[in-house]
């Protein structure tokens, strides 16, 4: 799609304000992206229809969450939201998000690469409705 993901966005936007309020440069900050989908660490690793990212790394959630979870725990912490998320911004992962924050009507949304196959090969036997 010709349009940059809520990930990109928001990676854009975390860099320009830390340049902003820290006065660092753009190679001086790094923007890491903790995802559980591997089709998203994948997309990052090689763009499709763009030669750049604005996330410089992204790393499995299932590698970070207890961790994370046992220091925060630990630290007592207390999250400050600083912003709200958008509904189509946090749908956007799930499937058929992308077409819905878009407006997009007509549209096929599949999840998990079983499903894919199968639709695949319903599309090569000519199984598919026209």
């Amino acid at each position: 799609m010709p349009i940059d993901s809520p990930v990109e966005v928001s990676a854009y936007l975390a860099r320009h304000e830390a340049m902003r309020k820290h006065g660092l440069q753009w190679e001086d900050i790094g923007v890491y992206y903790f995802t559980p989908c591997a089709a998203r660490i994948a997309s990052y690793l090689h763009p499709v229809g763009t030669s750049y990212s604005y996330v410089d790394m992204v790393v499995p959630l299932k590698n970070m969450y207890i961790p994370i979870k046992q220091q925060l725990k630990d630290a007592n912490y207390k999250m400050k939201n600083s912003f709200y998320p958008s509904g189509k911004g946090i749908s956007w992962a799930r499937v058929g998000g992308q077409s819905k924050a878009l407006g997009i009507d007509e549209y096929l949304a599949v999840d998990g690469i079983e499903n894919v196959i199968n639709l695949l090969e319903e599309v090569e036997y000519g199984k598919t409705p026209s």
